[in-house]
């Protein structure tokens, strides 16, 4: 019987080679084919050009929603200049040229004025008319305050006028000028109305749409200014050395000096007159209204009887 010799498992693992085990990391992966998947072997400095396929299609898909919306803004532009366009072209076709020019407002300056004035011509294109520039050209009329002017969609312009309010006449060189309330000259004429005051020192040139005079203004605030408790106090204004003065219809004059404190020197000439004899009055002088001064005419004549002199004022 041969003899052989047993090893127990301690001895066979003892004399067996040791193998070096593999870290988990370090095992060869698979791809979904079985194959095994060298991406990881590969160089890691060619692994950084290398992009994510799901960023890829993040950028197409944003570059591709930036050129819809330049596609949907260039349209909407071209869709807006096509409309201005076109309605353009029918506001200047014949459809909408002006047909009438309607004036209302209108009693002492002749309608055809205005219309004239307006430099709007019938046939042209309603679009043309500029309401901000006809108003202007309106207000250019003497007798015209102020002008507006409306675009109607029937072919139509009106024109609604306010006339000044004429306050008083003014002399001019030869002749009377009548004058606004705003102390704009309005037109020549031949006689003062009764309503109003008479004045003198004043001149203006009498052209109609120009202002008055510095003088002129100051003669103008004055008459405003008077109260209605002096309306039958009053003759005449009177504008001297660049001084206001009124004639009295009592006699005399009252002196007002500048055209500053009207309201107040006018209601201390009231005062004055209504508390003192009025008889033989020279000057009031309300310069300084609160404490006014008059001053009297005293004139002497010779009596009937010799060496007697009687005293008149």
């Amino acid at each position: 019987m041969a003899r052989g010799t047993v090893l127990d498992e301690g001895d066979s693992q003892a004399e067996s080679p040791t193998k070096p085990s593999k870290a988990r990391g370090d095992e060869p992966r698979h791809d979904q084919s079985g194959q095994p998947d060298d991406s990881r072997s590969a160089n890691p400095r060619s692994q950084r050009g290398k992009v994510d396929p799901r960023l890829q299609a993040r950028r197409r898909n944003v570059a591709r929603a930036a050129g819809r919306r330049r596609l949907i803004i260039t349209a909407s532009i071209a869709g807006v200049a096509l409309l201005a366009l076109a309605l353009i072209a029918v506001a200047k076709s014949s459809l909408f040229n002006v047909e009438s020019v309607v004036v209302s407002g209108a009693s002492k300056v002749d309608p055809s004025e205005v219309r004239v004035a307006s430099g709007i011509e019938l046939g042209q294109a309603l679009i043309d008319v500029n309401p901000k520039e006809v108003a202007a050209r309106v207000q250019a009329v003497p007798w015209i305050a102020s002008a507006r002017v409306d675009r109607q969609l029937m072919s139509r312009v009106e024109i609604e006028v306010i006339e000044h309010t004429p306050a008083m006449v003014l002399p001019t060189a030869a002749r009377l000028v009548l004058v606004s309330e705003e102390g704009w000259q309005l037109e020549i004429v031949g006689e003062k109305p009764d309503s109003m005051l008479p004045v003198f020192g004043v001149v203006e040139s009498g052209v109609p749409g120009q202002r008055i005079s510095e003088g002129g203004a100051a003669v103008l605030a004055l008459a405003a200014a008077i109260p209605p408790q002096l309306d039958g106090e009053i003759e005449a204004i009177r504008l001297e050395n660049q001084e206001l003065f009124v004639d009295l219809m009592v006699g005399g004059r009252a002196r007002i000096g500048n055209a500053d404190q009207l309201d107040v020197k006018l209601s201390a000439l009231n005062t004055v007159i209504n508390r003192i004899n009025v008889e033989c009055i020279d000057t009031v002088d309300v310069r300084v209204p609160h404490a006014p001064t008059v001053s009297r005419i005293t004139e002497f004549f010779s009596a009937k009887e010799p060496g007697v002199g009687n005293e008149r004022c």
